[in-house]
């Protein structure tokens, strides 16, 4: 008995709720043309991706998702190989983290808090397989500072992520 409740509600939600659903994708469709596609709202000043930057230098959308793809690709192909070759944990871990932050065009500049991970792993790395060179530890501190600056210029928009 309680399968068909259950299904008698997802029925009910599908017809009743269905204008709901078409208003849902045709405001995503203006929002992805509108917003993303189109740079209204100075969406791609809170946008530290590649994407972002060749649009706002005045890119065509086929341009600027073939410059994002030059960056992602290689990010992706990296951390694939790491994983392949059985890479320390702690390394597949942060590079997993960041390509997964790379590959997408739309990514806005809070999201740069995700970075944290990546800088917790290679820290326990470092730790747990002998310490760092100074060009590690220099390395670290950058990443670990990175999403200031692009914080900072939600103030100031006309500079951009």
């Amino acid at each position: 008995m309680a399968v068909t409740g259950v299904l008698f509600c997802i029925v009910t939600e599908l017809v009743f709720g269905l204008p709901l659903w078409f208003k849902f994708f045709d405001t995503l469709l203006w929002f992805n043309t509108t917003i993303v596609h189109n740079g209204e709202g100075g969406i791609w000043c809170a946008m530290p991706t590649v994407f972002a930057l060749a649009r706002r230098m005045g890119a065509s959308l086929l341009a600027a998702c073939a410059l994002h793809a030059a960056v992602a690709v290689p990010a992706v192909l990296a951390t694939a190989i790491l994983r392949a070759c059985r890479a320390w944990f702690a390394k597949r871990c942060a590079a997993t983290v960041v390509s997964t932050l790379l590959v997408q065009p739309y990514f806005i500049y809070y999201g740069l808090a995700w970075l944290i991970l990546p800088v917790i792993y290679l820290c326990v790395d470092g730790r747990v397989h002998g310490g760092w060179a100074r060009v590690e530890r220099l390395i670290i501190g950058l990443a670990w500072v990175l999403p200031l600056p692009a914080f900072l210029t939600v103030f100031k928009p006309s500079i951009g992520q």
